[in-house]
């Protein structure tokens, strides 16, 4: 049914991982955020996020410590470029678009690990 994830740590550079924490999830109402991908930034930040969700959470200390930060309408992807973070932030929809899109969508940008995020440009609409 629904899948269970864990925050994980390495304490090696990334070469192993093991379970550190407790799972990340919510209620069944809340089923979008449950967390289903992680990234890592060149300076060993881990982003974990699920598509729909409105936050993602991060660490800088390899999984001992944890926060979110949330994004309004909902989180369509993550991804880093060296030590930045960069949410794919899902508007309103579109005029004309159906329950599952168009929306519009934006970038944040985060240099800081997550604690300060900056709006970057429009992207192009996307279907949900």
């Amino acid at each position: 049914m629904f899948g269970v994830v864990y925050p994980v740590l390495s304490r090696d550079g990334g070469r192993s991982w093991h379970i550190d924490g407790p799972r990340f999830y919510r209620a069944a109402a809340d089923a979008p955020d449950v967390t289903q991908r992680l990234i890592v930034t060149t300076d060993g930040t881990l982003v974990a996020w699920g598509r729909g969700g409105d936050f993602v959470k991060i660490t800088t200390d390899l999984g001992r410590d944890w926060f979110e930060a949330g994004f309004p309408t909902g989180v369509y992807s993550v991804h880093s470029h060296g030590r930045a973070i960069i949410v794919r932030a899902l508007g309103n929809s579109l005029p004309l678009g159906s329950r599952d899109g168009p929306f519009a969508t934006w970038d944040y940008r985060s240099s800081d690990n997550g604690r300060r995020w900056r709006r970057a440009r429009a992207e192009h609409p996307v279907r949900w």
